[in-house]
């Protein structure tokens, strides 16, 4: 039987935290069936789908439920920030993955709690928007914590999350550039490969 997602958008969702659950992959003809109805998720409501990538990210393979986000093009119409970072080279001496590649990384490193997990996702979001080149030829991005913090709150509200968990997700954010942030630790092992 197959799943109507033009009517029940929010089964694309689903099918993807299925997946991951059950550690399968999605077949050729599933991922194509979801991306070519991958729009209709702006029909869904938020609340909905803020539940749904919270399970997809505090699940056991978080990274695998990201990337079948991306590869079903849910990503571009749930949260288009972060599709602008899919190959998106850093350009820098200290990242060799993709923008895209490290937020993954850094999302599984990360401890298991939506908020965390949320900010560990967006950490990096500020840095399209921040990025300039340094007098040494690579990019920089300045104030990307900063900037990644307000984007944040446009996420926050576009999913209706409740005002505790914006807030603290938003305070990750702007202050992971701290030493002292939880998210530190995971950024850092995130850069070494």
């Amino acid at each position: 039987m197959s799943i109507n997602y033009t009517d029940d958008p929010i089964s694309m969702l689903r099918t993807v935290y299925t997946a991951i659950d059950l550690n399968n992959d999605l077949d050729r003809k599933a991922i194509k069936e979801i991306t070519e109805k991958s729009w209709n998720i702006c029909g869904a409501a938020a609340e909905e789908i803020s539940a749904e990538l919270d399970r997809i990210l505090i699940s056991g393979n978080p990274e695998k439920g990201l990337q079948l986000l991306a590869d079903t093009e849910l990503l571009r119409y749930i949260i288009p920030e972060l599709w602008l970072q899919i190959g998106y080279d850093q350009d820098s001496p200290y990242h060799s993955l993709t923008l895209w590649e490290h937020s993954k990384k850094v999302v599984r490193l990360s401890p298991c709690d939506p908020e965390t997990r949320w900010a560990s996702l967006l950490h990096d979001i500020g840095k399209p928007f921040a990025k300039k080149k340094n007098s040494k030829g690579y990019s920089s991005f300045f104030m990307h914590d900063k900037i990644g913090a307000k984007m944040a709150r446009g996420i926050a509200c576009r999913l209706k999350w409740p005002s505790d968990k914006t807030e603290k997700v938003i305070s990750l954010i702007g202050g992971h550039m701290n030493n002292d942030s939880p998210l530190r630790q995971a950024d850092n092992c995130a850069k070494k490969d």
